[in-house]
């Protein structure tokens, strides 16, 4: 999966979830923290994709 497609999966959530919290009266609590529980993991891929563009790019100049 390319770090772009994260980008674009996790601003979609993030879109989704600010829709949500716009309407606190009608929020599933759940079905929010879920979604954020999704951004924090797609976060936490776009991070580990970071570093293995680094590693990789540290291997072609080395």
């Amino acid at each position: 999966m390319s770090k772009d497609m994260i980008k674009s999966m996790k601003q979609t959530l993030m879109c989704c979830a600010q829709g949500q919290m716009g309407h606190l009266e009608s929020v599933d609590a759940k079905e929010l923290g879920e979604v954020i529980d999704m951004i924090k993991d797609l976060e936490e891929a776009m991070y580990y994709c970071v570093i293995v563009e680094a590693m990789e790019k540290g291997e072609q100049e080395g």
